[in-house]
């Protein structure tokens, strides 16, 4: 009866290294062009394991001016905490263009606005904000920097960002997002004039610690198996 106890403990073992192989962190790839509202945005999942999106940004028109492209991501998050969300180009600008004039924008489930963060500086493509969040489903927008304003209707919901980047605040928080106007602040920052990729970070409560790797687990998983064996054989012929 022991050893059959010993073998069950290893099975559940076995089991919880199989386990963990599959916990691996996530990577979200755009498919196609997300949408850049609620109702269309593109369904990244479940944060964590999510921890990356990858996506591509088109051109703005009229010198920055919208329409343009704008991508909105939807993620739920598990557990409440702190979330950090970091914007970053691989080749800033893509080739002949200096920036891409990024800026975040968070809504909840139903499109309304949480928190959005601009680009701390005209000479580079990196943004990133922190704020403390309940468990949820949520939408994350990026746009190409000050040229936007998100509006229920023809109610803004953002005022212009700081002149000198960060985080700031929304100004209507009752209304969901049902569209986006061009801001006063569209001279002195250069629009990308193509396609630019971009890689979006996130983290989470939850999301920390080392996760093992698929062939580290299994090898651990079969020493389990095989150290408990070894003590079965032990005690029949003891």
């Amino acid at each position: 009866m022991r050893s059959r106890h010993v073998l069950s403990l290893l099975a559940g073992g076995v089991a919880a290294a199989a386990f963990a192989s599959n916990a691996h962190a996530v990577t979200y790839v755009e498919a196609g062009d997300a949408g850049e509202l609620p109702g269309t945005a593109q369904v990244a999942g479940l944060l964590p394991p999510l921890t990356e999106i990858d996506g591509t940004i088109g051109p703005l028109a009229n010198g920055g001016a919208v329409p343009g492209d704008r991508d909105m991501y939807q993620f739920t998050l598990v557990a409440g905490g702190s979330v950090s969300v970091a914007f970053s180009v691989p080749v800033p600008g893509g080739p002949g263009n200096p920036q891409l004039n990024p800026a975040l924008f968070l809504f909840d489930s139903t499109g309304k606005a949480i928190i959005a963060e601009d680009d701390i500086s005209i000479v580079d493509s990196a943004v990133a904000f922190s704020t403390n969040l309940g468990p949820g489903t949520y939408n994350l927008l990026i746009a190409q920097g000050n040229t936007v304003i998100p509006q229920s209707g023809v109610t803004d919901l953002f005022g212009n960002p700081p002149l000198v980047g960060g985080a700031y605040a929304p100004t209507n928080t009752l209304l969901p997002v049902t569209g986006y106007r061009s801001s006063a602040l569209t001279g002195g920052e250069a629009a990308s004039t193509h396609d630019v990729g971009y890689v979006i970070t996130i983290s989470a409560p939850g999301a920390g610690g080392a996760i093992p790797e698929p062939v580290t687990a299994t090898m651990g998983g079969m020493g389990l198996a095989a150290l408990g064996m070894s003590l079965v054989r032990r005690r029949r012929t003891a």
